[in-house]
């Protein structure tokens, strides 16, 4: 994979060169790609609760809350599979959305991949926003679902390999909680808007960041690792010069060691489909859950916390500040995971640099 030499010192390792204003302006325009995701499931749970939206989509479900609100019982007045699967479907296009999108993000680029997310996300806010029935608001959000999964399988990669080590993480998830709060104050707006359209507004708000997305798609470069995976090594040093601002660096051949490349694809294949899916399920059946067990569910899920607070604590090593290339080293040294990375992981790019 390709990337910039590298320096370790005591606060860690950093690329060669400077922080660049064409690489943080790359990355900052990419990472609307995590708006997509923060956005919309902070915008459909306040839009499910919309008296106008549910009168007009789910009148059943609108009578029901009524019916519950009546008899103060705020933990069921939600509880329908139609509904909450109108917000989980989303989460199945995304699944196997994201199978295609592997492929698309490999064979083609990641920015190919970026682009295709900010279309299809566009074309089904669109839909949202101007559905008069329940067949145009579904396949709207199976589009939003389709541009999810590409995004998510596109977006995090391109950050990782173009984004300066100090602030990757910030931008893979910054802009996913702007998202969700976004959504949230939008929602609070458009709940008090007169006339019944505010469900519209929330939904079709949407393409903002879709929009952005697709145009930056068309005028963001790609990364070295993707021109270099694709057989352009030229084209991938003069790219890998121009992110890191300096003559001095270097850059590893991927090709030689195609098992690598792979290694990393099924990984995010199976991270973001695992996710979607496991999304999904707990969309589905959480009002039901909440109807039976009230505020136990609280409880439920912070049970969830607490196993996984001790997995990260045991189980995940610290990458801040460790360059893409180095992660094979991190892992080589895990006490658990160390026995699964095969020595010529670690060893691959030492023996094989090539000074640009």
């Amino acid at each position: 994979m390709a990337g910039g030499a590298y320096v370790c010192g005591g606060g860690g390792c950093s690329y060669e060169g400077g922080v660049t204003i064409f690489v943080i302006f790359t990355c900052v325009v990419a990472a609307m790609g995590g708006l997509l995701f923060g956005y919309d499931p902070g915008i459909s749970g306040g839009v499910t609760s919309m008296e106008s939206f549910l009168s007009k989509f789910f009148p059943f479900v609108f009578h029901k809350m009524k019916n519950e609100t009546a008899n103060q019982n705020q933990y069921c007045k939600f509880d329908s599979q139609l509904l909450t699967l109108f917000t989980s479907c989303l989460y199945i296009a995304a699944l196997v959305a994201s199978f295609f999108a592997s492929l698309v993000t490999r064979k083609f680029g990641r920015k190919i991949s970026m682009f295709v997310a900010g279309l299809v996300f566009l074309l089904g806010s669109i839909l949202n926003g101007i559905a008069n029935n329940i067949i145009v608001l579904i396949i709207g959000r199976l589009l939003l679902g389709i541009g999810v999964g590409f995004a998510n399988q596109s977006v995090p990669v391109y950050l990782a390999e173009m984004a300066p080590t100090k602030i990757r993480g910030a931008l893979n998830m910054g802009p996913i909680t702007i998202g969700i709060l976004v959504a949230g104050l939008v929602n609070f707006g458009t709940a008090k808007v007169k006339g019944g359209y505010g469900w519209r507004v929330s939904l079709a708000l949407a393409a903002v960041p879709s929009s952005m997305m697709t145009l930056a798609a068309i005028f963001l470069p790609d990364t070295p690792n993707s021109i270099l995976e694709r057989g352009n090594p030229e084209k991938a040093k003069k790219m890998l010069k121009k992110i890191r601002g300096s003559d001095n660096g270097g850059w590893y051949r991927a090709r030689s060691a195609p098992w690598r490349s792979d290694q990393a694809e099924a990984g995010r294949t199976i991270n973001v489909s695992v996710n979607m899916l496991f999304t999904f399920i707990i969309g589905q059946v959480f009002l039901s859950m909440l109807c039976h067990l009230k505020f136990g569910l609280i409880f439920f899920f912070a049970g969830f916390v607490i196993i996984v607070t001790i997995f990260i604590a045991f189980f995940l090593p610290k990458t801040k500040n460790v360059p893409i290339e180095e992660m094979n080293r991190v892992w080589k040294a895990h006490w658990f995971w160390g026995k699964y990375i095969p020595d010529e992981a670690v060893n691959f790019g030492r023996q094989d640099k090539v000074v640009v």
